[in-house]
């Protein structure tokens, strides 16, 4: 994209530690993935499901994050939205889209905490305590 002047220093510096971060997101779903699915034992079914889920959304939410590198600017009317990433090599609308799936995956994200957080407590009340405590010291 071609910007009416220089990007300042410290843009440059938020860019490149953007990029840093969504890229060790993105690689590391794609190898929390890998495990899931080549080293996950098979009793772990129901939990799969969620740790699946949650790995995609995750995914998508970095390369979303990664695509658009957003700046937010206070302005009388709101806050404008300017994207330094590279969706911005594609179209305006592209970047649109690809923020409003951000938002959407970041939602999502939060759900599937509180979900997963559900899930470990139903199980935690539902065991026998002797499965993991046979009383001896």
């Amino acid at each position: 994209a071609r910007f009416p002047h220089p990007l300042p220093f410290i843009d440059w510096i938020a860019i490149l530690l953007q990029t840093l971060l969504d890229g060790v997101g993105i690689l590391g779903n794609v190898a929390l993935l890998l495990a899931i699915f080549l080293k996950a034992p098979k009793n772990w079914s129901s939990y799969k499901i969620l740790l699946i889920n949650g790995s995609i959304i995750d995914l998508i939410a970095a390369l979303s994050a990664f695509l658009i590198i957003e700046r937010m600017i206070p302005a009388s009317f709101g806050t404008a939205i300017i994207f330094l990433g590279p969706c911005t090599l594609i179209s305006p609308l592209f970047c649109h889209r690809i923020h409003a799936v951000a938002i959407n995956v970041q939602t999502h994200s939060i759900y599937l905490c509180a979900a997963g957080f559900a899930y470990r407590l139903f199980i935690l009340q539902h065991i026998d305590s002797s499965t993991f405590y046979d009383g001896k010291i």
